[in-house]
């Protein structure tokens, strides 16, 4: 399940009055990007920036000011103005991918369309605005009345990974048996906890453009499974080949960075799958491009197929966000010579379900608000393979059961 964060709007405003001979409509001297308090910045991405609007009008009036880009519409409460000069701030806008932010700005019957252009971080991918997490997660069966079985769980281990740094883990009961999953035995539910700092990412476009698809040829080999097809991210199937025809022009890897492809082909599964909560069906690629619908795990699988499809090194990431069961899967894609770079499909296509723009493609202020428990889908050690291990994993050899849940909570603590 996927939730949007819903961002609040402010109104701060001063006017500066005076005498004026004007005659009734507003007249916008100018707009551009500011703080809170009005004062003029150039925002990064992922950096929220208000509008603050200069103007002159005839008598003393009533107006709202309204403030909008591409994914966002924020209308003021009205307020009194002053005959004379005034000043207004409304907001805020956060942008969400890198790049130029067309603005409009209207305040009473006036209007003005503003580029507000980025400020850049100077890495190519940023993490920052660290907050602290403790997060619990687990799993429970129940079989039918008098029926006994044998159970074991495949628990996922969470790991440090870019946007996360995890500080202590376990699982109830819990054995290692590898460096990422416990197994627990003869339970019938089972239940781990860690706490982790995660962070926003943001993005340097402009770096992250320099590196081309010959770059790919070098890359070490535990990147390079995730170039692989699996269970559930058929990067050879027949409808991923079609988007990837329909995203990207012949010779791409010729023409075009690996950031720039990635884009193409994440603006393209946004705009092809429609966000449908698929309660308890496995995310797969082949599946949410055949139908064109799909929750999270269906839109980072097809992200991930597509891009492994054209040799870009691409992976789900599953986890949770703030708050209780609100489980969530994004993906990430690999540069060589920087790392993975977040991006959140269904984010996007909650604001912009044509991918328009790439929203959440390297720009996700929320990542600070989430967690991972693991990366990948497929996850084998010795007898053990499972397609996808984001909750606890259940192996039985009961022929029916009753009831199966997950669950998980994920609450701030002070660093």
């Amino acid at each position: 399940m996927d939730i949007l964060n819903m961002r609040s709007s402010a109104l701060i405003f001063g006017l500066a009055m005076a005498t004026s001979a004007f005659a009734g409509n507003f007249t916008i001297d100018s707009a551009f990007a500011s703080d809170q308090a009005g004062n003029a910045s150039q925002p990064l991405p992922g950096q929220a920036f208000w509008m603050t609007v200069r103007y002159q009008v005839g008598n003393t009036q009533n107006a709202s000011m309204q403030v909008s880009s591409p994914w966002l519409n924020l209308t003021s409460p009205n307020f009194q103005n002053q005959a004379g000069q005034g000043q207004a701030t409304y907001g805020p806008i956060v942008p969400l991918y890198d790049g130029a932010i067309p603005v409009h700005v209207r305040i009473g019957d006036d209007s003005v369309l503003v580029e507000v252009k980025l400020a850049r971080p100077t890495r190519a991918i940023d993490y920052f605005e660290p907050r602290a997490w403790q997060a619990d997660f687990g799993a429970s069966l129940i079989f039918k009345s008098g029926q006994s079985a044998k159970v074991e769980w495949l628990v996922p281990k969470a790991l440090s990974s870019g946007f996360q740094d995890v500080m202590s883990t376990r699982a109830f009961e819990g054995q290692l048996i590898a460096s990422d999953i416990f197994r627990v035995q003869n339970r019938l539910e089972t239940s781990a906890a860690f706490h982790a700092t995660t962070s926003s990412v943001r993005v340097n476009a402009e770096i992250l453009r320099t590196v081309g698809f010959p770059s790919l040829k070098k890359i070490p080999s535990d990147i390079k499974q995730y170039l692989k097809s699996e269970t559930l991210i058929e990067s050879n199937d027949k409808n991923v080949k079609n988007l990837v025809s329909w995203a990207l022009p012949k010779k791409f890897d010729k023409s075009m960075s690996i950031y720039d492809a990635a884009q193409n082909l994440f603006r393209a599964t946004v705009a092809r799958i429609q966000y449908v909560d698929v309660a308890g069906g496995r995310p797969s690629a082949a599946q949410a491009l055949r139908t064109g619908i799909g929750d999270c795990g269906f839109f980072a699988a097809a992200f991930s197929a597509a891009c492994r499809n054209v040799g870009i090194p691409a992976r789900p990431v599953t986890g949770f966000l703030a708050g209780t069961d609100a489980w969530h899967v994004w993906a990430e894609f690999y540069i060589p010579g920087h790392g993975w770079v977040p991006v959140d499909p269904s984010f996007a296509d909650g604001l912009d379900p044509n991918g328009n723009l790439p929203l959440y493609f390297g720009v996700i202020p929320e990542l600070n608000q989430r967690v991972a428990t693991g990366v990948g889908f497929d996850h084998s050690v010795g007898k053990y393979k499972v397609p996808i291990l984001q909750s606890p994993y259940a192996l039985t050899d009961a022929k029916k059961v009753a009831s199966a849940g997950a669950w998980c909570s994920l609450v701030e603590i002070s660093r």
